[in-house]
C-alpha cells in the first residue's frame, strides 16, 4: 500500500519478467502529486511519453488517388497508403498502451470521465485537471508521511 492508504497495481511487462508496482490515484486525488510523477516516469520509460505530453498524433491518412492517375502516381499512393498503415497502427498501440496503464492506476470513478476520449493525452490533461488545483496541502501532506517512514533497523529515513 502506499502512504495513503490505496492500492497499487502491478504491472507485468511483456518484454521482460520485471514488474513494477503503480499507484491508484485516490477518488479525491489526494495523490495526484505522487501518481503523476509515478504514472508520467512509467510512461515515459516505455518510450510513450510523447502519447501523454500531446506529441504522439495519429498520421493523416494520403489524399485520394485522382482518377486517370499515371503508373508511377499510383506506385507512390500505394507506397502511402502501407506506410499510412504502419504508422496509424503503430499510433493505436502506443495510444492504447498508455491509456491501459491509465485505466489500471485510476479509481473507478474516473474511468467514466476518459471513457470516451479518443488519445492517451485527451485523457491524462483531464484527469490531472481534475486534481492540480487542489493546492500544496495534498503535496505537504504527503511529504510528511514520506518524513514520517523509518527503517525499523536503524530509525533513519529510508
Amino acid at each position: 500500500m502506499s502512504p495513503g492508504g490505496n492500492m497499487t497495481t502491478l504491472i507485468s511487462d511483456n518484454d521482460s519478467s520485471s514488474r513494477t508496482r503503480l499507484p491508484i490515484l485516490d477518488a479525491d486525488g489526494t495523490n495526484i502529486v505522487l501518481w503523476k510523477e509515478e504514472i508520467s516516469s512509467y510512461i515515459n520509460s516505455h518510450g510513450k511519453g510523447r502519447y501523454i505530453d500531446g506529441r504522439a498524433i495519429p498520421p493523416v491518412a494520403p489524399a485520394a488517388l485522382a482518377a486517370g492517375a499515371d503508373v508511377a502516381a499510383q506506385a507512390a499512393h500505394l507506397l502511402a497508403s502501407e506506410k499510412y498503415d504502419t504508422d496509424y497502427e503503430t499510433w493505436i498501440q502506443g495510444n492504447a498502451k498508455v491509456r491501459t496503464t491509465l485505466y489500471s492506476t485510476i479509481h473507478e470513478t474516473h474511468k467514466i470521465k476518459i471513457l470516451k476520449l479518443p488519445t492517451a493525452y485527451d485523457a491524462w490533461t483531464t484527469l490531472c485537471e481534475l486534481f492540480d488545483n487542489q493546492g500544496e496541502l495534498h503535496a505537504q501532506s504527503y511529504l510528511d508521511l514520506m518524513h514520517l517512514l523509518k527503517c525499523p533497523e536503524n530509525e533513519r529515513d529510508p
